[in-house]
């Protein structure tokens, strides 16, 4: 059988099996008179052996010993064994620290859902406003937030008691951010 249909039979390039061959994984293909390589059924199950166990995370030097093995018809199984119980154990770790990754990004984008709901909440807008009394100016202050905000009633509250704290009048007007092109008039970034 050629390389081509031996690539297509068991879903390898030609260039991987050229690869497993100059990595002695696979034994060197005799040679037809014109010069095509020829692979025997063996040579396929080697092929397909050898994309599983990579396929299940093995190293090309783990794969060469577990050939070896496979090679000599005793099929040793304490070795064998050994070396299924190394891969399981490094895959259970990995397995392990993915888990521990996952947690942390979804930790990361919690936090980042919760300061990015905080930051476009309540943006006041100062703008002083002189009043028709001589001599006392008061302040005007636009609340600008998103529908559903959460926070809004409790910073509209925080922005009325530090301006009450201050001594200052304020004119509080609470304004709904309803779209985009709103966002964008008002220079609304949250």
């Amino acid at each position: 059988m050629q390389i081509g249909m031996v690539a297509k039979r068991i879903g390898l390039s030609v260039d991987a099996i050229r690869f497993y061959e100059r990595n002695a994984l696979l034994p060197r293909a005799p040679r037809t008179q014109g010069g095509f390589r020829q692979y025997a059924e063996n040579d396929v199950d080697t092929l397909a052996f050898i994309r599983r166990v990579q396929g299940l995370g093995f190293k090309l030097s783990e794969i060469r010993g577990l050939l070896s093995l496979r090679g000599t018809r005793l099929q040793p199984c304490a070795p064998v064994r050994r070396r299924l119980r190394e891969k399981l154990a490094d895959v259970q770790q990995k397995l392990t620290d993915l888990q521990k990754l996952e947690d942390e990004l979804r930790l990361a984008l919690r936090q980042l859902r919760q300061r990015i709901a905080q930051a476009r909440c309540s943006l006041p807008n100062p703008e002083r406003k002189k009043s028709t009394k001589a001599g006392e100016s008061k302040v005007k202050v636009e609340v600008l937030y998103v529908a559903e905000c959460p926070s809004h009633p409790a910073a509209v509250r925080l922005v009325k008691d530090a301006l009450a704290a201050e001594g200052v009048a304020a004119e509080i007007h609470e304004v709904l951010v309803r779209d985009e092109e709103m966002a964008s008039e008002l220079r609304f970034t949250g």
